[in-house]
Parts: structure tokens; sequence; C-alpha cells
């Protein structure tokens, strides 16, 4: 080694001796790869695929990821499929019937929803995913040794709370921003939301590590539902993976219904009863019925004070089987002047006598 040393250490001796490195690690790739592709994983009715067509690799959570591979018949009579099983519901072939003949070989294109496989338990934003698919072979039925594809399915981002954001109950004075951590995949670059309405905003921090979700006064009193879209972009992929949410909660007003819903049960024609809704609050207010209100109701004021309305609620036209009208009661706040919209739920079940 003494006697060599001089010379290993020339820059032109180790820019040789590190493309000799960089070409044994190439070969040595090439050979695992081809080995993959050259030794095909059989089945007892000696249908064989590629074991490289098995193994996709690192994969996004992507809604629909479509692989094209080939099944061999390695036996000596001819082989008619007419059907293909999984153990997954996620996983799709096209065609389900062909018939391959001695030694012939044929493409199948086996689509996954990767959306639908499950996800990460422990906050990774990454987990293990494997399926058993299955030929129902013609006079033969299904092989004892079925194919498995195995894959490591990469999350763009995960949330605390499942799919579901409840807001809980909000007033004027309780109407600001909650905010949700976000688990976002390193290679994620770019995140996008939108909502379903224009009460309720939601943006992504800069960092990408918090979701911010903020109602505004345009929501309506009552309780509300929205959808919440997150779009992410990761890695090399082109498209925006997308994942869809729910928002739900209840906005209270100044003004209070009670009851707020008027769940009658079982009425006939010759019982019907007015109800009594009483409207509350701690400052004075107007009220009118809105001119779009349903023509199946009657409303008649009792009482008229201040900060407390009481109403009488009555049934016009009664129909049978199941029913559900609602009665909208504008409101408008003497102080401030704002003006609220109050829904009053009748449902029943009409009944014959």
């Amino acid at each position: 080694m003494q006697l060599f040393g001089p010379w290993l250490q020339k820059p032109a001796v180790q820019i040789l001796l590190t493309m000799a490195y960089v070409s044994v690690g190439i070969f040595v790739c090439y050979r695992i790869g081809l080995s993959e592709r050259q030794n095909p994983v059989p089945n007892m009715f000696g249908l064989e695929i590629a074991a490289a067509d098995l193994n996709w690799g690192d994969l996004w959570e992507n809604p629909s990821v479509t692989r094209t591979i080939d099944i061999r018949n390695a036996n000596d009579q001819p082989i008619e499929i007419l059907d293909f099983r999984s153990t997954c519901a996620c996983l799709d072939v096209e065609p389900r019937r062909l018939v391959l003949e001695p030694k012939e070989m044929k493409s199948i294109k086996i689509t996954m929803n990767m959306k639908a496989v499950g996800t990460s338990s422990d906050q990774r934003n990454w987990f293990y995913f494997e399926t058993w698919f299955n030929p129902y072979v013609k006079d033969r039925g299904f092989p004892s040794m079925p194919w498995k594809i195995r894959a490591r399915v990469h999350v763009p981002f995960l949330l605390s709370g499942g799919d579901v954001f409840d807001l809980g109950h909000m007033t004027d004075e309780t109407l600001k921003n909650q905010t949700w951590p976000l688990h976002t995949h390193p290679e994620v670059h770019e995140l996008a939301t939108t909502s379903s309405t224009s009460g309720v905003g939601v943006r992504v921090t800069n960092d990408l590590q918090q979701l911010i979700i903020t109602p505004t006064e345009q929501l309506p009193l009552g309780r509300f539902e929205a959808d919440l879209i997150i779009k992410a972009r990761a890695g090399r992929e082109s498209n925006w993976l997308e994942k869809k949410y729910k928002i739900i909660g209840k906005r209270l007003g100044p003004i209070q219904a009670m009851p707020e819903n008027l769940l009658l049960g079982m009425v006939k024609k010759t019982e019907r009863k007015p109800q009594i809704v009483h409207l509350m609050s701690a400052t004075p207010f107007t009220m009118q019925v809105n001119g779009n209100t349903d023509k199946a109701l009657a409303l008649k004021v009792i009482q008229d004070h201040k900060q407390e309305k009481e109403l009488q609620i009555a049934l016009v036209e009664w129909k049978e089987g199941y029913a559900n009208h609602e009665l909208m009661i504008d409101c408008k706040m003497v102080e401030t002047g704002r003006e609220y919209r109050l829904p009053i739920r009748i449902c029943y079940y009409g009944a014959k006598d």
C-alpha cells in the first residue's frame, strides 16, 4: 500500500476509482431489478407474474393509481380466466376475462384507489399496504396461492379530529378563529383550501402546519354544515391530491326560540292543536313573519313584550303521511338595528281519523 499510496492520491486516479464504484453500484441495482423481472411469481395453476409488477413501491394517496402487468401461461394447455377477486374493494382489474394459450403472455390493467386502503394510525405520513388478488380459472376455481401487491402509501397531510370539524355553539361574541394542527408530509410544497359557504373562511399557515377555520357574520342562525376541501401538491405529482371534510356547528343569535323545533309526532286531521313558541332576548327587539314562509302554517302573536314574544302556531293545511314545514320569522334588534331570521320547524306524521 505504501508503494501505491502516492499513485492513488493522484486526482485522475481518484476520478477513475469513483467511476468504477458508481459503475459497480449501477450494475448491482440493475441485476436486482433484472432478477425481479426474470423471476416470476407463479401460482399453483402455472400462471406467472413478474415480481417487479407486484411491488408498486412508493405511491401517493391518490384515488386512481394504474399499473399494466403481464400474466404468462407457463402450461402446455390453454387457460381461461373467468374473473379476478381481491381482498380489497379498492382494486379493479381490466379485462376481467381472458384466454391464455400455452406459453402466451397477455397484459391486464390494475387500478387501485389508494384513498380507500386505510391510513396512518400513529401520526406518520406513510403506511405499508398489501392486498391479495386471485384469478378464477374455468373448471379449476381459485388457486390456493394468490398474488400479493404491496406498496408504501404516502399521505400528504393528517388532521387531528377525523373527517368532521365541529365548531360548537357560537354567538356573535365568540365568532373567532379555531385552529387545528396539520401533520404535513415533508415533500408537500403547496396546500390550498376551499369552503362551500361564504360564512366560513379556511386557510393554512405559511409553514403548512396549521389549519385555521374562521366563522363569519354571514353564517345563518341555527345549525350549519359546510364542505371543506384541502388540496396538496407533493413531490413530482403534477395533479392536486384532494381530501374532503365536513365543518359543522351552530350559530346562536341574540334571540332564542323555545323550542326551536316542534316535533308533533302523530297528528290526526280532527285533532290539530295550536303550538306555543317563545322568543326571548336580553335586549328589545321587533319581529314579523317573512312573506315567503310556509303557507300551511298560521301565526298569531299572543304576547308582544319588548324582550319576549309568545307565538301561537297552527296547522292550516293538514296532509297525510310525514310532513315538514318551516316558519321564517324576521327579527330586528332595537338598539343596534341588526336583523336576524329565525327558522321555526314543524314536523309531524298525518294519521287518518
